[in-house]
């Protein structure tokens, strides 16, 4: 019997696991939905926020670079978090559990470490608000540092998510 009809049935990645492939495939389209839903959030906020503003009689004090910071940083940062996101899910594998995980972080822990500015600016949501432009204590000054650090995490945890993958049977 030839061997391709023996598994002509079963999915490819199945068939064939190039698991890491498969994760690095969806990094790329995770970090493209999410630059297109930050750009859309925070052109959203942006727009919003101006015209309320402008209702209530208070003139808005930005810049069209304060706009484009807030946009392509707001894209960036999006579309990083998505591979954080990725990443978080592929290790963890259930879904409720890996939402949870994601938002008890966002939610608790960096606002824990809002005490600790100096440990809270290498927070990932801290890091997300210095490429949108924001400028309070305990985020970096530095969006292009904020940028690799927040890639570096991104990367890192990739990394973490295709060992996983590869090392596991297929349930």
């Amino acid at each position: 019997m030839d061997r391709s009809s023996q598994n002509a049935s079963v999915p490819e990645p199945w068939a064939t696991p190039r698991r890491a492939t498969v994760v690095q495939a969806k990094a790329v389209s995770v970090f493209v939905t999410g630059v297109l839903a930050g750009l859309v959030a925070t052109g959203t906020v942006a727009g919003a926020g101006s015209l309320t503003l402008a209702l209530r009689g208070l003139g808005v004090q930005l810049t069209v670079g304060d706009y484009a910071r807030l946009l392509s940083g707001g894209a960036l940062g999006g579309g990083l978090v998505a591979v954080v996101g990725l990443a978080v899910g592929a290790v963890i594998r259930a879904q409720i559990p890996s939402l949870v995980t994601l938002f008890a972080w966002l939610l608790f822990v960096e606002n824990l470490l809002t005490d600790l500015p100096d440990a809270h600016r290498f927070a990932p949501g801290a890091l997300v608000q210095s490429l949108a432009g924001g400028d309070r204590d305990g985020i970096l000054r530095a969006p292009a540092a904020a940028a690799m650090i927040l890639a570096a995490y991104a990367v890192g945890l990739l990394a973490v998510a295709i060992l996983a993958t590869s090392r596991r049977d297929v349930a």
